[in-house]
């Protein structure tokens, strides 16, 4: 199923579309799936879902520390209402996954055939739309001339950047992603990401290892909490927005990327943006931003 534009879009889509795909081949009605409160992922599982004819519950927690109403009623949780989902509203220390584990068999014994997507959809199926993603990204390259330094991207649940890392680890191409961390503790940022990616191969039935070397996670842009906008983080929204009339709906790794480019370590980068055009199959936008706009950044 092709899910290119639902929902306003975002890099889960590409997640998504393995898999609602699999929870057909399942024979499932129904789709849960987890996050927090004004969750990206969230609404686009429920785009997705009501596009797909299935069911959808969200399970969501108030992990960010905002508690205005403003805030919590705004934004994604009114879209997802909007796409007529079901939406759980668990406390910031409630275990998603294990209400969403008793949800699923409430929903077995009510008739139902749910299937569970984990948070930010990243398991091994969801990690294979980005292993597709890589060879996208080296075929346009070929295409269009252009030798890329390195892929952005940030890092939350770790799906996009394990997907990305396992597409090069096939193709025993040397161009890797290089993610900014925006929720976890680095530690577990970085295991649990290298463990997704050697999950996807496995998933592949390709033998390969993958050294921590050849994972690059930053982890200095997280700011004060998950979901916390950082003053660098709405300058460099700002500046992409005025120089290259691009939308981002999330940005942290954006501060990061743009420092890297003034210090005139990348000539020209993949950012990973969450905006699109639409009916373009495009998620990753090639943005190559000169010297001289990364001078007004900082």
């Amino acid at each position: 199923m092709t899910l290119m534009g639902v929902g306003l879009g975002g890099n889960k889509l590409r997640k998504l579309e393995y898999l609602i795909g699999d929870a057909f081949n399942q024979g499932a009605d129904c789709i849960i799936t987890m996050g927090a409160r004004q969750s990206n992922h969230a609404r686009l599982t429920a785009a997705a879902a009501a596009k797909a004819g299935l069911k959808c519950e969200l399970v969501l927690n108030r992990l960010v520390p905002i508690s205005s109403a403003e805030y919590l009623d705004s934004g994604n949780m009114v879209l997802n209402r909007i796409f007529g989902a079901t939406i759980f509203d668990l406390p910031s220390d409630a275990d998603t996954m294990d209400f969403s584990l008793k949800r699923v068999e409430e929903l077995k014994a009510s008739g139902f055939s749910p299937y569970l997507i984990p948070t930010g959809g990243s398991n091994a199926t969801g990690c294979l739309g980005y292993v597709a993603c890589y060879q996208e990204i080296i075929d346009q390259s070929v295409q269009s001339g252009i030798n890329y330094n390195t892929i952005i991207v940030p890092n939350g649940s770790g799906g996009t950047q394990a997907g990305l890392l396992a597409g090069a680890t096939i193709s025993g191409n040397n161009l890797l992603p290089r993610g900014y961390n925006v929720l976890s503790d680095p530690e577990i940022a970085a295991t649990s990401t290298l463990e997704k990616t050697l999950d996807v191969l496995k998933r592949l039935n390709v033998n390969a290892s993958v050294p921590m070397s050849e994972l690059t996670l930053e982890h200095g842009y997280r700011g004060p909490a998950y979901g916390i906008p950082t003053l660098a983080m709405k300058n460099a929204l700002n500046l992409l927005a005025r120089t290259e009339g691009i939308l981002f709906i999330a940005g942290r790794h954006l501060p990061g990327c743009l420092v890297t480019l003034k210090m005139g370590c990348l000539k020209q980068v993949i950012v990973s943006c969450l905006s699109r055009r639409a009916g373009r199959r495009v998620f990753l936008l090639t943005i190559l931003i000169s010297v001289d706009k990364t001078a007004q950044y900082g």
